[in-house]
Parts: C-alpha cells; structure tokens; sequence
C-alpha cells in the first residue's frame, strides 16, 4: 500500500501490514506538537519547514508569530499586563490596484462583495471593481482629523465644527447720498469660515424706499478675505446686487427682495468678511434703507 495521511495535519499512517515505525511516530508527534502550541524558539528562521496555521513563539524577540500563506504574521507582542499588550500585526503589503488580492487584509471574498486594506488605504470592491463604502449606515457622525476642528460628516453633508453659518443684525433706518458703493450708516457684515468645498451661500435681503418718481436704489456686498485683504467679491458685480426701483413719486418702502449668491472658488479653512454696501442712482434721488440683513452659509 501507498502511504497515506490524515487530512487535516498531514500525520503519516503507517501500512497496515506493518509495525509501527518509531521515525513516523516521532513526526506525527512533531507536527501535533506544532499544531496544538507554539513552538519555542529563539527566531522563527530556526523553523526549518513551517506549515500554515503553525505558532511560533520567539524567546529574542519577545513575541509570538503565525505562519500564513509563506509569511510568518506578529500575532502578538508582549503580553496583556505590560505596556505594549496583545495585538495583531500584519505584513506590509500594499494594495498596488482595486482587484489586487496580495494586500495584507481583506473581509470577503475576491469575487463578491469585500473590503481590503494595505498600510494606508482603505478600498470597498465587488468581484475585482471600486464599490460604495458605508461609514456609520445606521447613524452616527464621522469625524476626520484631530484638533479643534475636525472634519464631521452628517447625512447632511460635511463641514467643520468651525463653519457655522452667521448672520448679522437688521440695521436701522439709513439715508442714501452716495451714487458709490458705501458701507455708511450700520455697518452690516458677517464673518464665516471657509468650508473645504470653497462656496459660501450669501443671502442678502433689503427693503428700499426712494422719494423719486424713477429713483432706484441699489444695495450690494462686498467679499474680503482676511488675511490678505483680497477681494473675490466687489460691490455690483453680477448677481450681488438688488436694485430697488420706485415707480411712482414718493414710493415708500418699495417691495423687499432678496437675492441668493453662490460665492465659488474661495480657500478652504479662511475667514471671510462679507459686507452689505448700498448706493442710489446719480439722478439726485433722495433715497432710503429700513431694512437690510446678510446672511453666509458655508456648503458641504
């Protein structure tokens, strides 16, 4: 008869028409031994023919390693009354494309749904394709970053703990004489913090009144960043002004309005100033503001 093992440690059976031979006892006994506990060892290279699952624990190194697939994987290092307590730690294998499967770790099979990681990536896949990540599902906010102010993902979106959406008070009464862009009167502004999208949400609202029949007033905003006084917002720009035009003689507090402005392109973690400025026509028209308010939103 041919020799024959068992099928799960590979033990030698001897022939049944033999005796049993003390070199395949000794063997059996050895792989057993190394089945059951860890080998004692001063390094694992002492392993001559390591086999997969076998445990080796290195007296040099202070810790204990598994054999895997032809690489021996810290299990653990120390113990869990020292400072350094048990961990696993796996081979630096790097994550090289989306169906790589040489990668360090990886939940799910190759061919369906599955999650691989290397030292600094993170990968969600299907059958060798980019799938959807799922952080929290079933709620909770992300958080990215340490510090005072992280990066939180909420259902609504992202943004900063920072970035909070500011709003200034309603000014009062405030004759227009100016036929330029002033800030006179209350000084109605707002400052924001920019969010990584780089866009700001800018509400702007006013009510006018002019004593001409024809008179239009206008009020606008100014964007400042503050750090270095730039100005990627001027007043009367395209699509920040409200224009507010009597139609008749004495047209008392004509219809409010309200304008709303994507501010784009701005740098992520800024302060931005955005500032209600206002002006009549050149005509001589008396004109006035009894009510104005700007409000900046920072987008997700």
């Amino acid at each position: 008869m041919g020799v024959t093992t068992t099928p799960r440690l590979g033990l030698v059976k001897p022939d049944d028409d033999e005796s049993a031979e003390i070199e395949v006892i000794n063997g059996n006994m050895d792989v057993v031994d190394g089945a059951i506990g860890p080998s004692i060892v001063g390094t694992v290279a002492e392993i001559s023919d390591p086999f997969n699952g076998q445990i080796a624990r290195e007296l040099d190194n202070d810790r204990t390693l598994m054999f895997i697939n032809g690489v021996w994987l810290y299990v653990a290092v120390g113990d869990a009354n020292s400072s350094n307590p048990n961990r696993i730690r796996l081979p630096n294998n790097a994550l090289n494309d989306i169906d790589d499967t040489t990668n360090a770790f990886q939940i799910g099979p190759d061919t369906a749904d599955n999650l691989a990681m290397d030292q600094d990536r993170i990968q969600s896949r299907n059958n060798g394709a980019a799938d959807a990540l799922l952080l929290n599902p079933y709620g909770g906010d992300v958080r990215i970053g340490t510090g005072g102010t992280p990066i939180i993902i909420k259902k609504e979106g992202i943004k900063a703990e920072d970035m909070q959406s500011q709003e200034s008070a309603d000014a009062g009464n405030i004759s227009i004489s100016s036929t330029s862009f002033v800030t006179g009167g209350t000084n109605v502004e707002v400052t924001v913090n920019c969010p990584p999208s780089g866009r700001i949400l800018i509400l702007l609202s006013t009510r006018c009144s002019c004593a001409t029949s024809g008179g239009s007033a206008y009020v606008s905003y100014e964007a400042t960043r503050i750090s270095n006084g730039n100005h990627p917002v001027s007043p009367g720009a395209d699509g920040n002004t409200i224009q507010n035009k009597a139609s008749g003689a004495n047209d008392a507090n004509n219809v409010s309005t309200t304008i709303v402005d994507m501010v784009k392109g701005l740098v992520a973690g800024e302060n931005y100033k955005f500032q209600v400025q206002h002006k009549k026509d050149a005509g001589g028209t008396s004109a006035s503001i009894d009510f104005r308010k700007i409000v900046a939103i920072p987008m997700m």
